[in-house]
């Protein structure tokens, strides 16, 4: 999972906050992982939130949409580790991430049940009015928006699994 640290300063991140969410899916992880680095059928299983999707190779573009805010993301898959897959910000972007990276954690139970855990590492809203529409709105709607996703993705591969 995402550090609060930035590896290529080795500073403290402290501006950016992280969220967890978890499902079991009834699939084997090799199911689960391959339907993950599948980006261009992301569409499938996202949740409304994640508009204007489009893929570039390992690159994704979306607007996040969350209660009034629309904010343009850009991230970059990284496939190099087995049991996880992230979507990060590209090290050469060129405007501030709003989402430094979404991170897919595959976890083994058995050969048809595994458990999925996805942390969001954002930066929030700053300012007064920035942190209380985080507090009062944002936050929910992106935690709704990483459980819809979830879920949609649970019932796709199970669905898929079935046949």
């Amino acid at each position: 999972m995402c550090s609060l640290y930035d590896i290529s300063s080795e500073k403290q991140i402290e501006r950016y906050k992280s969220m967890r969410e978890d499902i079991h899916i009834h699939a084997s992880h090799q199911v689960i992982r391959e339907q993950l680095r599948n980006i261009q059928n992301n569409t499938q299983w996202l949740s409304k939130h994640f508009q204007k999707y489009r893929t570039e190779g390992n690159f994704l573009f979306f607007d996040l949409e969350l209660s009034g805010h629309k904010t343009k993301i850009v991230l970059e898959l990284d496939q190099s580790d087995p049991f996880s897959i992230t979507y990060k910000k590209p090290t050469k972007a060129m405007n501030e991430a709003i989402i430094l990276s979404i991170t897919w954690a595959i976890h083994v139970e058995s050969t048809n049940d595994t458990h999925l855990t996805v942390e969001l590492f954002y930066q929030p809203l700053n300012g007064f009015l920035g942190n209380l529409r985080e507090l009062v709105v944002l936050r929910g709607t992106r935690t709704q928006a990483l459980r819809d996703s979830l879920w949609n993705l649970k019932q796709l591969i199970e669905t898929l699994s079935d046949k």
